[in-house]
C-alpha cells in the first residue's frame, strides 16, 4: 500500500481532478447504466408482472369459466338426474296405472263376456222362439194363401166353363203338403250345404256348381217348396238384380235365371219372387241378345204372371206394350211362342190387360199370326186371341170385324189336336154372351165341328169341345136346337160317366146351357139317362162338379112336374140338403136352387 500511495502522491491535483471527474463521470455513467438497467429490469419486471397479471386474470377467467361450465355441467347433470328420476317415477306411475287399467279392463272384459254370453244365450233362445213362431206364422200364412189360391182357382173354374189357356196353366205344381219323406230329408240336408256356399261364396266356380245342382233339384216338383223354405229365392233374385243391363249375363246369373224359371212353377214361389223384387230384372232380360236368357226370362214371367198381384204389377209397368213388338217382328219361333204364352196368361180374365192390348193395337198382329204356317205359333196365336177377347164385348166385336173368326172355326177340324183344342178355347171365349159371334160360328159350321170332337179319344179335346159348345148355345135357341137335332145330346149324356172328372164337369155345364129354357132339350136330357148320372155327381167330393150338377138339375127339372119327379125318384133330395151346408157358397146356393125347383125345403 505504501508503494501504491507513493506514486499517487506524485499525481497532480489536476490530474486528480481529472481523475475525480473521470471517476465521477464513470460513476455517473455506471449509475446511469445501472439505473437504465434497473429501469429496463423494472420495465421487464413490470411487463412480466403485467403479463403475469394478465395470465393470472386469464387463468382466473378461464378458471371462472371452467368453474361455471363445471357448475353448469353439474347443474345439467343434476337436472338430468332429476329429470331421469322424475321420468322413472312417472314411468313407474304410468306402468302402475296401466297395470291397474289392464287389470280393471280384464275384469270388465270378463264381466262383459259373461254378460254377452248370457245375453247371447238369451238372444239365441229368443231367436229360436221367434224363429219357431215365424215358421208357424209362415206355415199358417202359406196354408192360408194356398187355400185362397186354390179357392180362387176352383171359383174361376166354376164360373167359367172354358179356359182358353188350359195348356198354359196346366203345368202348375200341384197342392203342397206337409208330409216329410226320407227323400225330402236328404234334399233338405243337401240344400243346407248349398245355401252355406251361396251365403258365403268362396269362388265363382263353387257358386256355379251349387247353382247347377240347385237347378237339378228344382226340376222335381216337391223340391221347389223345400228350396223356397231354405231361403234360396232372395239370393237368386239378388244375383239377377246385380246384372249389368248393358252386358250379357254372367254364368252365375244365367244359372240363377234358369233356376228361377223352374221355381216359378210353384204358386207360393211366385209370390216370393215378387216380394224380393224379381219381376223387374226378369222384364229387362226379355231384351237380352242371348236367346237362352230371353227364353228363361219369358218362361219365368209366364209362370209369375199367373198370380193376380204379379199380373197387375206387370201390366202397370207397361209389360204388355213391351211384348207386342215381339208378335210383329221376325223373331225366333221359341221366343214368339213364349211371348204369346205370356200375353195369354196376362190377358186371361183381366179386363184391364185386355184394354191395354186394345189400346196398344195388339190385336192385328195376333190375327196375322193365326194364319202363320208354323203350327206352334198358330196354336198360340189362336189361344191368345181367345184370352184377349174373353168376356169383353168391345174386343169380341173388334176381333169379329177382323174376319178371323171363320178361320178359327176352320181350325176346329185341324189335324193337330192341340190346334183344334186351342181353336175350341178361342171360340168359347169369343162367342160368350155375344149373339153376333154365336150366329157367325153357327153359320160357319162351328157347332158341327165341335159335336164331332165329342167322340174324340183325346179327353182334353173333348173337354174343350164341351166348353165351346156351352158358350155357343148359351141363350141361343137356334144353336140349342142344332145340338139336339145333330144327336149330340146323347153324346153329352154319355160323357157324364167319363172317367175324366174335368170332362164330366164341362159336359155337365154344356148340358145345362143346352137345356136352359128349351123344353125339347130338357126332355131329351131327362129321359136320355142323365138323371141318375146327375145325382151321382152330387155325391162327389168335387165342389166344381157339385155346383155344375146342381145347375144342370135345376135347368132340366124346371117347368115340368114329371121331370121333377124323375129327380125325386132318383133320390136327389138328400144330397141336395147335405150340400146346403157346403163350405162353398156357390155349391150351397146351387143346392138351394135345386131344392126349390124340386119343391123341397
Amino acid at each position: 500500500e505504501e508503494e501504491d500511495r507513493a506514486p499517487a502522491a506524485a499525481i497532480t491535483d489536476a490530474e486528480r481532478e481529472a481523475m475525480r471527474l473521470q471517476a465521477e463521470k464513470q460513476a455517473r455513467e455506471q449509475a446511469e447504466a445501472e439505473r437504465a438497467a434497473l429501469m429496463a429490469q423494472a420495465a421487464a419486471w413490470k411487463a412480466e408482472a403485467e403479463r403475469a397479471a394478465a395470465e393470472r386474470a386469464a387463468a382466473e377467467e378461464a378458471a371462472k369459466r371452467a368453474a361455471e361450465a363445471q357448475a353448469a355441467a353439474e347443474r345439467s347433470r343434476l337436472a338430468e338426474m332429476e329429470a331421469a328420476r322424475m321420468a322413472n317415477e312417472r314411468a313407474a306411475a304410468t306402468e302402475a296405472a296401466a297395470q291397474e287399467g289392464i287389470a280393471r279392463a280384464e275384469a270388465q272384459a270378463r264381466l262383459a263376456a259373461e254378460q254377452a254370453a248370457a245375453e247371447k244365450q238369451a238372444a239365441e233362445a229368443r231367436a229360436a222362439e221367434a224363429q219357431r213362431n215365424a215358421d208357424m206364422e209362415r206355415m199358417r200364412a202359406e196354408t192360408a194363401t194356398q187355400e185362397k189360391l186354390q179357392a180362387e182357382a176352383a171359383a174361376a173354374q166354376a164360373a167359367a166353363a172354358a179356359s182358353p189357356v188350359g195348356a198354359v196353366h196346366g203345368d202348375d205344381d200341384g197342392e203342397e203338403d206337409d208330409t216329410m219323406t226320407e227323400e225330402d230329408k236328404r234334399v233338405k240336408s243337401e240344400l243346407a250345404l248349398i245355401m252355406m256356399e251361396l251365403w258365403e261364396p268362396k269362388s265363382d266356380e263353387a257358386v256355379e256348381k251349387c247353382l247347377v245342382r240347385l237347378i237339378q233339384l228344382a226340376d222335381r216338383v216337391r223340391n221347389r217348396k223345400l228350396i223356397r223354405i231354405a231361403g234360396a229365392i232372395p239370393i237368386l233374385v239378388g244375383m239377377l238384380t246385380a246384372a249389368d243391363p248393358n252386358l250379357p249375363l254372367t254364368k252365375c246369373q244365367s244359372l240363377s235365371l234358369e233356376c228361377i224359371a223352374l221355381l216359378s212353377k210353384n204358386v207360393l214361389n211366385r209370390e216370393d219372387i215378387r216380394k224380393n223384387g224379381g219381376l223387374s230384372p226378369l222384364v229387362s232380360f226379355v231384351h237380352k241378345k242371348e236367346q237362352k236368357d230371353q227364353v228363361e226370362a219369358l218362361k219365368a214371367l209366364k209362370e209369375c204372371g199367373k198370380s193376380s198381384k204379379n199380373k197387375a204389377l206387370l201390366r202397370k209397368a207397361g209389360f204388355i206394350e213391351t211384348l207386342i213388338p215381339f208378335t210383329m217382328a221376325d223373331q225366333p219361333e221359341e221366343i214368339q211362342c213364349l211371348v204369346l204364352d205370356v200375353l195369354t196368361v196376362l190377358n186371361f180374365n183381366d179386363p184391364q190387360s185386355q184394354q191395354a192390348m186394345r189400346d196398344a193395337k195388339g190385336v192385328p198382329p195376333l190375327v196375322n199370326l193365326v194364319h202363320s204356317p208354323k203350327v206352334e205359333i198358330q196354336k198360340r196365336a189362336v189361344r191368345t186371341l181367345g184370352a184377349v177377347g174373353g168376356g169383353n164385348r168391345k174386343l169380341q166385336t173388334l176381333i169379329r170385324k177382323t174376319k178371323v173368326l171363320p178361320h178359327i172355326v176352320k181350325l176346329l177340324d185341324h189335324a193337330d189336336a192341340e190346334v183344334a183344342k186351342a181353336a175350341g178355347g178361342a171360340v168359347a171365349s169369343l162367342v160368350d154372351n155375344d149373339l153376333h159371334n154365336q150366329t157367325l160360328v153357327l153359320k160357319a159350321g162351328g157347332i158341327k165341328s165341335l159335336i164331332a170332337q165329342l167322340g174324340s179319344p183325346n179327353d182334353s179335346l173333348v173337354e174343350q169341345a164341351c166348353a165351346a159348345l156351352r158358350a155357343c148355345v148359351k141363350n141361343f135357341k137356334k144353336a140349342q136346337n142344332a145340338v139336339r137335332t145333330a144327336g149330340a145330346v146323347v153324346s153329352l149324356v154319355k160323357l157324364l160317366s167319363s172317367s175324366y172328372e174335368s170332362v164330366i164337369i164341362h159336359a155337365t155345364g154344356c148340358l145345362m146351357e143346352v137345356a136352359r129354357g128349351n123344353t125339347k132339350n130338357q126332355d131329351a136330357i131327362c129321359y136320355g139317362g142323365a138323371v141318375s148320372l146327375i145325382v151321382a155327381s152330387l155325391h162327389t167330393n168335387s165342389p166344381v162338379l157339385q155346383y155344375h150338377a146342381c145347375g144342370l138339375l135345376w135347368a132340366v127339372a124346371k117347368g115340368s112336374k114329371k121331370r121333377r119327379q124323375a129327380f125325386i125318384k132318383a133320390k136327389a133330395v138328400p144330397p141336395l140338403k147335405m150340400l146346403c151346408n157346403s163350405p162353398s157358397e156357390q155349391v150351397a146356393k146351387g143346392a138351394q136352387w135345386g131344392l126349390e125347383v124340386l119343391g123341397q125345403k
